[in-house]
């Protein structure tokens, strides 16, 4: 008897599973194609070197410019209002808003940055200051080019030799001429002193370039009067009845015997204005204003 399996069909043999065929590589770029990549980023950089090396440039140009003009200005504001040459004022400051909307424009791609540029050394506190700074200098100078160019025929007539009190009604043509211009020129002071305030908030003024203090130093004290003065103009005309006549109050108090008001009135008197000249002027002692001698008066109305 044989034994069990010993003439039985041996089991098949196992074939090892197939090796995965290697993933297909990224096909080396060829020579030129490398070269022809190399090429185009050499000339981005080449291109922004460019641009910035030209933005450079204009930069320095009107800065140049602004101190040149700086120095004459100097020098016209020296001859005072009186002998100014309104042409040659009107000049200096469209030259001054030409370099100065040069540079609004070209550093504006540093607005987004600049907050964040605090860190570098000596020059952080100017560079996160510059938007304010450009935006003050871009509303100062637009606010003064139209100042400037709106009031100079009113400037000629001040300035010529036979002017006087007699002569202000002269002045209203050129004013009333100003007026939109002047309202213009007040909204463009109001930026400047939106951008001021920002500026103060932003970084401290003891902390910014000791030229850019005396700037600043020179001219806040003239804000709030140039602010008030622009938005006056353009009521002058008819304050000063180039529409008819106006008249005017005028109370006379005496500081030495101390009154709610300021001191004991002691006069008043009515002042008219008529085409920008003095129509009437009436005054008196302030006791003949309530005279019972000569006139009566009702009683006052009870109160409820």
């Amino acid at each position: 008897m044989s034994t069990p399996g010993r003439y039985s069909t041996p089991p098949p043999l196992r074939t090892p599973p197939p090796e995965p065929a290697p993933a297909p590589q990224a096909a080396a770029a060829p020579p030129s194609a490398r070269r022809i990549i190399r090429l185009a980023l050499l000339l981005a950089l080449l291109a922004l070197l460019l641009w910035l090396g030209l933005k450079a440039w204009r930069v320095t140009q009107a800065v140049r410019s602004l101190l040149a003009i700086q120095q004459q200005a100097q020098v016209l504001a020296a001859e005072g209002w009186q002998t100014m040459n309104p042409d040659a004022a009107e000049a200096l400051v469209l030259r001054a808003r030409g370099d100065i909307v040069t540079l609004h424009d070209e550093l504006g791609f540093t607005r987004p940055i600049a907050p964040f540029l605090g860190w570098i050394p000596r020059f952080g506190p100017l560079l996160v200051a510059s938007p304010y700074l450009l935006d003050m200098a871009d509303a100062g100078s637009e606010a003064g080019v139209l100042a400037v160019s709106a009031l100079k025929p009113a400037l000629a007539t001040v300035q010529s030799a036979d002017f006087g009190m007699n002569r202000i009604g002269d002045l209203l043509p050129a004013l009333q001429a100003a007026a939109p211009s002047l309202e213009t020129a007040g909204l463009a002071l109001e930026r400047y002193a939106r951008a001021r305030d920002a500026l103060a908030g932003a970084v401290p003024a003891e902390n910014l370039p000791w030229r850019v203090q005396q700037l600043l130093a020179l001219s806040d004290p003239w804000l709030p009067i140039v602010r008030d003065g622009l938005r006056l103009a353009p009521y002058l005309p008819e304050l000063l009845g180039a529409n008819g006549p106006r008249r005017y109050l005028i109370m006379a108090q005496n500081e030495d015997e101390m009154r709610a008001t300021g001191g004991f009135l002691t006069g008043a008197g009515v002042l008219t204005l008529d085409s920008g000249r003095i129509a009437d002027l009436s005054f008196m002692d302030a006791n003949h204003v309530d005279n019972w001698a000569v006139r009566s008066y009702d009683f006052p109305p009870q109160p409820y």
